[in-house]
């Protein structure tokens, strides 16, 4: 792989009156750019040169899209021709655009196309969300006829086949600098210039089809799966994610990367060296290095990257960088971080003050990279070196003159003691039982947080905190502790996850999708073996003397939907059950049933031992024990999870529970979040108006959504753990529910374990 400016490449005599320069100077130092900057696929040292000239695309992207347009390249490099050359120019952050009409930081980039292509040959215009399935070679290489650019329709212009003389003069660049898009796409088909692509070469995410779609366009954007725009959107899961993930995740096992120390970006040569300057954050680095058993440091500034020489290997124990960062143009921070990483054993520490933040405007560019943007860099670097445990920290100022200096850990820990883990419990949670279960299932020693340690050092490594209660005091211990406490929330209230490191919580909740969200399937148990163990021995005698198998029937729920009729259904299905296998029915039946349901469920089962159910009682914990299959009514939650943990048979009987008007409201705010309208192409468009602000209500808590007893019967069965009653098309070999392993295995990642 290569990278070059357009103006290497031999198009500057033809960029037109007003690009005499490759570069104009920014407001922050380092330049705007006036030409895109190029990356070429070359061809690889195996294959045999082509004959067929070099596809040319041209990508629309903003400075916020630096993960997509480097899967988009490389999702290219996983499927082309590797004895063609491919050029992709990066059209972002390009100075002298009106953008007050844009809906993206991209839009009329497209229309620019011929201009920068020197008004030659033909080029292919792709949004950044989207990834190649299919040579894009196939796609330049198609028939034009006498159009002038083809596209699956007259108003969709996210990819594009572009005659480029054709289009210079309909598309000249002042045009494209001040002109609306529709304007300009509908110039262009009144002048006959529009040709047919087959949709294929525009799949989004309803029309994709695998194997036969050349490309796929992640159109929905608040269901994009990198999250560009978290400010802007509550983002939900798209079912054809997994697909850039797995993308993304080789690009990194690869190491690949659109620049390098071999072929920085024109802007990197520009800024050296007097761009890179000293950072106010060296004091704080330091800090952060005191705490580190370090064998030996090293500083690295970027302003001393020679490029004439290789990239230094390992050399130290801990590598610092306190100064410089920041004044690095966003597009080499990736490989520049790539060698800060490299360059230390076990340990990065790295300070960039970002100064004062100034409001962006319709007609201005990035030219440096966004404090918020840091840590995704940072993290992205830690993943493709997952040996080193890094530090940041993050400094700017607001544009009122607040100064804002925020902390940011990740990677391997290198710490040989175990972590120092503390319980912060909120007295009437139930979720106190699932912190103790992590807890006891992490193995690190653990006590709960006294008064006297919330406000001081030495900090926790590991805060577990059960219940939404206690979640703000939880948050002031991480913000004095500088990160330093990782801070796990267990709830089934809707916590803002983004304000804490983890938040755990049953998929029954509903809450959205969020990455420091993990969902389990119920609640965490403690598994009690000792204590089911002492109370099964009084009821040990009677279990034996029954017909095998012993089926335990469980019904709770004081809210719950158990009518009369439904008691008697459940009754008669679980005795016919029983009698199917020649074994024999227990039953215990919450006190907070009505005398009505109780004396059905007793009539319907006929000869049963029936029995008070309270959990944890001895009686409960007994039957836990000694039964050889559960029937469970679906509204009991913390009873599936009970019943799950033993890898016996379970057998869910939905409920419907009563709903009050509060609980519709909230049912109403959910289906409005949920209703993703359709704009003119028939696709989801993205969250407005009161779809979005009803997400909104859900995602920061306002609005907590109605229990979704769905979804924890569809999460039993899928983990082969339960099915539902009567469902004997599936007769799974029931497995044991271990979700604090899961959990656990979530946190150990989030501490750099394991």
């Amino acid at each position: 792989m290569q990278s070059r400016s357009l103006e290497s490449e031999g198009f500057r005599v033809t960029l037109g009156r007003d690009q005499g320069s490759c570069m104009i100077e920014g407001r922050s130092g380092l330049h705007e750019r006036t030409v895109p900057e190029c990356v070429v696929l070359g061809v690889r040292p195996d294959a045999t040169p082509s004959a067929k000239p070099p596809v040319r695309i041209f990508l629309g992207t903003e400075a916020s899209q630096f993960r997509p347009e480097r899967v988009f390249v490389w999702s290219i490099e996983q499927v082309r021709d590797p004895g063609r050359e491919y050029q992709i120019f990066l059209m972002k952050e390009l100075a002298g655009f009106d953008r007050r009409r844009w809906t993206t930081g991209f839009t009329n980039y497209r229309f620019a196309i011929p201009h920068f292509a020197g008004g030659v040959g033909r080029a292919i215009y792709n949004d950044e969300d989207q990834i190649y399935l299919t040579d894009p070679g196939e796609l330049f290489d198609l028939e034009m006829g006498d159009r002038g650019f083809l596209a699956i329709s007259e108003t969709e212009s996210s990819v594009m086949l572009v005659d480029c003389a054709r289009m210079a003069e309909v598309w000249p660049i002042e045009a494209a600098k001040f002109e609306a898009k529709k304007t300009l796409l509908k110039r262009a088909v009144e002048k006959g210039l529009f040709g047919s692509l087959a949709p294929g070469w525009n799949a989004r995410e309803d029309e994709y089809e695998a194997g036969s779609s050349q490309l796929l366009h992640y159109t929905t954007l608040h269901t994009q799966p990198w999250r560009p725009f978290p400010d802007r959107f509550v983002y939900r899961e798209n079912p054809l994610g997994e697909l850039w993930h797995q993308l993304e995740r080789s690009a990194d096992r690869s190491r690949f990367q659109l620049f390098s120390r071999s072929r920085p970006s024109s802007r990197f040569k520009q800024a050296r060296p007097e761009g890179l300057g000293d950072s106010a954050g060296c004091s704080e680095t330091q800090e952060l290095l005191n705490e580190l058993e370090v064998r030996s440091v090293v500083r690295w500034e970027p302003a001393c990257v020679d490029l004439e020489r290789a990239a230094p290997a390992s050399t130290g124990d801990a590598v610092v960088c306190c100064q410089g960062l920041e004044q690095v143009p966003e597009d080499d921070v990736p490989w520049l971080l790539d060698e800060l990483f490299a360059a230390g054993d076990r340990f990065v520490v790295a300070s960039v003050d970002c100064g004062r933040q100034i409001a962006q405007t319709a007609t201005t560019t990035e030219t440096t990279t966004a404090p918020g943007r840091w840590p995704d860099h940072f993290t992205a670097a830690g993943a493709r070196h997952p040996g080193i445990r890094w530090q940041l920290v993050v400094q700017h100022s607001e544009p009122n003159g607040q100064d804002v200096c925020q902390y940011y850990r990740g990677g391997s820990r290198h710490d040989p003691n175990p972590p120092r883990v503390r319980l912060l419990v909120e007295p009437s949670s139930s979720f106190s039982e699932s912190a103790e279960s992590l807890a006891e299932t992490l193995g690190w020693p653990w006590e709960h947080l006294g008064e006297e340690e919330q406000d001081a050092a030495p900090w926790p490594d590991l805060l577990l905190c059960a219940g939404s209660g206690v979640a703000s005091r939880a948050r002031g211990i991480r913000l004095r502790s500088r990160g330093r406490t990782r801070v796990v929330l267990l709830a089934e209230g809707a916590e803002p996850a983004a304000e804490l490191d983890l938040v755990i919580t049953p998929v029954s909740a509903g809450l959205f999708p969020d990455p420091r969200r993990f969902e389990i399937a119920v609640p965490l148990v403690a598994t009690r073996t000792e204590e089911r163990c002492r109370a099964s021995e009084p009821w040990r005698k009677l279990f034996v003397e029954a017909d095998a198998p012993r089926i335990a029937l469980l019904v709770d729920g004081p809210r719950s939907g158990l009518t009369t009729a439904l008691a008697e259904r459940l009754g008669r299905a679980a005795a016919e059950a029983a009698r199917l296998q020649g074994g024999s029915i227990f039953g215990l039946l919450s006190p907070k049933l009505s005398n009505s349901v109780t004396s059905a469920l007793g009539a319907a089962l006929g000869r049963s031992h029936l029995a008070v159910l309270e959990r944890g009682d001895d009686p409960y914990l007994a039957h836990l024990e000694l039964a050889d299959a559960f029937i469970v009514t679906g509204d009991a939650e913390w009873i599936l999870a009970d019943v799950c943990f033993t890898g016996k048979p379970v057998d869910i009987f939905p409920l419907s529970e009563r709903l009050g008007l509060l609980e519709r409201l909230r049912g109403a705010v959910v289906r409005l979040a949920d209703s993703s309208p359709t704009n003119n192409r028939g696709t989801a468009r993205p969250q407005k108006g009161l779809e979005r602000f009803c997400s909104r209500l859900i995602a920061n808590g306002t609005v907590r959504p109605p229990k979704n007893r769905r979804a924890l019967h569809d999460a039993l069965v899928a983990r082969g753990c339960a099915r539902r009653l009567g469902d004997r098309a599936l007769d799974p070999e029931f497995r044991p529910l271990r979700e604090a392993e899961r959990a656990a295995g979530q946190v150990q990642s989030l501490l750099g374990i394991g």
